[in-house]
């Protein structure tokens, strides 16, 4: 736990801990780029205090169904990436919290990312070559959705894509590709008509 005795930690390297706490009216610093790495399942990263993101990522990387721990604003996340050690689990976003990634997200193959009604903001790109899905929003003002991964949302909140290259709308289903080439569809998914087998 983190502010036990001393109000204010400066990481000097990047760490690696099971799960990390920080106490009411104290605060972590990622000090730059360093990288703080969670290992732990259930909620290994529970901030009561501040956690200053600086140009710092974090990663989780827990093999057993861990929650990601609902920052935002002054003490959201800089990166976030989402990587399992082994296996192929589901890390779960708090539902109707607001999350805010204010630099790239990444999430590794066999990692699935379940947004549930999460509301969730990206500043820069979202690396995917898992899973992710969810029902609430999702936000990436700086870039686009890269990867080979899948990207499934059953929302009726928007979901803001920028970059976009073209639209086209059946229907009831709609699709655009970015200008990065990758390709998004939502609606009604029968016979396929979102490319994912439905």
């Amino acid at each position: 736990s983190v502010g036990a005795t001393t109000p204010k930690i400066n990481l000097g390297s990047s760490v690696k801990a099971t799960s990390l706490t920080i106490a009411a009216s104290h605060e972590l610093s990622a000090n730059g780029t360093k990288t703080l790495t969670l290992t732990g399942t259930g909620t290994p990263f529970t901030n009561n205090g501040t956690f200053a993101y600086s140009t710092g990522t974090v990663e989780y990387t827990g093999t057993a169904a861990p929650t990601v721990a609902a920052l935002s604003g002054t003490s959201g996340y800089y990166h976030l990436t989402i990587a399992p050690v082994s296996g192929s689990p589901t890390f779960s976003f708090t539902n109707a919290a607001t999350y805010q990634i204010n630099g790239n997200v990444i999430i590794s193959a066999g990692a699935a990312a379940a947004m549930g009604t999460a509301n969730v903001t990206v500043v820069g790109t979202v690396a995917n070559e898992g899973a992710l899905t969810g029902s609430g929003s999702l936000t990436v003002n700086g870039g686009s959705i890269t990867g080979a991964g899948t990207v499934i949302f059953t929302s009726t909140a928007p979901v803001n894509l920028l970059n976009v290259a073209q639209v086209a709308a059946g229907a009831l289903h709609t699709c655009a590709v970015a200008a990065s080439g990758n390709l998004y569809c939502w609606g009604y998914g029968v016979n396929g008509l979102l490319g994912d087998n439905n």
